[in-house]
């Protein structure tokens, strides 16, 4: 994470290539992101797990104004930071000495004026990093890493909250300068509750990793498996746990989209 020690740009004059290194972190911050010599911000964070790796389980605090959201890994370290925004919900890599950091968000979740749909994007992509603005992703709201789509439905006599999620297939990557199509993607959608004739009230197994009710506890499923789990814990934090093909950052942007959830 961070910037690069050096990076470089290549020339040919006169049938020879040359070199010329330029040190990145002397530069102003800005300026490094305007010249394209910033790296992905939050490298690992946007590696799906894989298929062989243990299921994830984090948990974030949320501001008592409910306008901050932390992200702790399983080691109790911040890994995300999101701040909620007029303009939408900024995300901020909280590890690592990234210089970046408390300036210009590595990540980005927006949404339409009903609330329903929801874009979360990457601020760069690493095929148009390095990229001057003009022909890179930075100023066409950056790489996309999911689309969110909320909707209720009527489920017993009560009205459950949904959503259906696309992100892209594992090894692709949907880029509006990379000329990469979002036709490749992986379909997910959350469980449904049911309704509870005896209790009159919608009700959904979540196995005992939620502690207390709450209308943004779900469940996202790949088929039939439960690759996203995200509830209220009994000391106000929430657990997010989730695996396979969902990275950090995809985990933590669709647990966020549920903040308007009633």
């Amino acid at each position: 994470m961070g910037f690069a020690k050096t990076a470089s740009w290549f020339s040919v004059l006169g049938g020879e290539s040359k070199v010329a290194k330029l040190d990145v972190d002397s530069m102003d911050p800005v300026d490094a992101m305007e010249r394209g010599f910033v790296r992905v911000f939050a490298r690992e964070e946007v590696k799906p797990e894989t298929a062989e790796a243990p299921k994830r389980k984090m948990n974030v605090q949320r501001s008592e104004d409910r306008l901050c959201h932390v992200l702790y890994d399983e080691n109790l370290e911040k890994v995300l930071e999101a701040r909620t925004t007029a303009q939408g919900i900024q995300v901020f890599a909280a590890r690592g000495d990234s210089k970046m950091y408390s300036d210009i968000p590595a990540f980005t979740l927006t949404h339409d004026k009903d609330r329903k749909n929801w874009t979360v994007a990457s601020s760069f992509c690493e095929n148009c990093a390095y990229h001057s603005p003009l022909n890179s992703c930075k100023n066409k709201g950056g790489q996309t890493l999911a689309y969110v789509r909320h909707s209720k439905e009527e489920i017993g006599e009560g009205m459950a909250m949904c959503m259906d999620v696309d992100i892209p297939q594992i090894g692709d990557f949907w880029c509006p300068s990379c000329q990469s199509s979002d036709d490749a993607r992986i379909e997910l959608s959350s469980l449904r509750p049911k309704w509870n004739e005896k209790l009159k009230s919608l009700c959904m197994d979540f196995k005992g990793r939620v502690e207390e009710a709450s209308a943004k506890n779900f469940q996202l499923c790949l088929d039939d498996k439960a690759i996203l789990v995200y509830g209220k814990k009994a000391n106000g934090t929430f657990c997010l746990e989730f695996a396979h093909p969902l990275s950090t950052v995809q985990a933590f942007t669709i647990a966020l989209s549920t903040m308007y959830w009633t």
